[in-house]
């Protein structure tokens, strides 16, 4: 929900889901509780992403700039 879309990126590192289906989360949680390899490469790459999209470096400078555009610089 939100934006969840915008980090996730549906089987490469993580999982999108109707959020009015419970019948999908369900199966999706069965099937990575059953999918071992599945779990461990999502969760690898979910990782990289998180470090990548929100390392300390990159929030800065996205800190920066919109600083730098509410100042008009």
């Amino acid at each position: 929900v939100g934006g969840v879309p915008e980090i996730v990126d549906h089987r490469e590192n993580g999982i999108l889901v109707d959020p009015h289906s419970p019948e999908q989360l369900a199966e999706s949680i069965i099937r990575l509780l059953e999918d071992e390899r599945m779990r461990s490469r999502l969760g690898k790459t979910a990782r990289e992403t998180a470090c990548t999209t929100f390392s300390r470096e990159r929030c800065l400078k996205d800190t920066e700039r919109v600083y730098e555009a509410a100042l008009g610089a």
